[in-house]
């Protein structure tokens, strides 16, 4: 998938699976024990934040994860930054989500500088883009 097309077509959560897996695959491989990672914190993050759950959240990661191989550093970069502004958090699922993608880097006991840069990049973006959370809007 290009990157114009995730910018447009992907949903809500698959963004959030995005951030996911953008940092798993900062180091150029994404391990078994990460995917298992990513599965765990989804499931957790979307039940707390935007229950009920009525997403395959193997499928979407697998999914995600299929298109994500196929692109640069930079290029994750241009959509997380794109999406970060289209779907913007409330700041508690930010800070869950934060938390969550730091652990991530230690899932497969190999710590690589650039899963911190991206870990950075995403902090900074999901920051700059903050709301409110609202019981009337729907803003999870």
């Amino acid at each position: 998938m290009k990157t114009a097309a995730i910018q447009t077509e992907i949903s809500k959560e698959e963004y959030i699976c995005y951030l996911y897996l953008s940092i798993a695959d900062a180091d150029m491989h994404i391990s078994d024990k990460e995917i298992v990672a990513v599965q765990l914190g989804m499931k957790r993050l979307l039940s707390r934040h935007c229950p009920p759950l009525r997403i395959d959240v193997e499928e979407m990661v697998h999914s995600v994860q299929s298109a994500i191989r196929l692109q640069s550093e930079d290029e994750k970069k241009e959509v997380i930054l794109h999406l970060s502004k289209r779907y913007p958090l409330s700041i508690d699922m930010k800070m869950d989500l934060i938390s969550d993608i730091h652990e991530l880097i230690h899932a497969d006991e190999f710590i690589a500088l650039s899963e911190y840069n991206m870990l950075n990049f995403i902090r900074l973006c999901l920051i700059n883009n903050s709301v409110l959370p609202s019981p009337t809007d729907g803003t999870f």
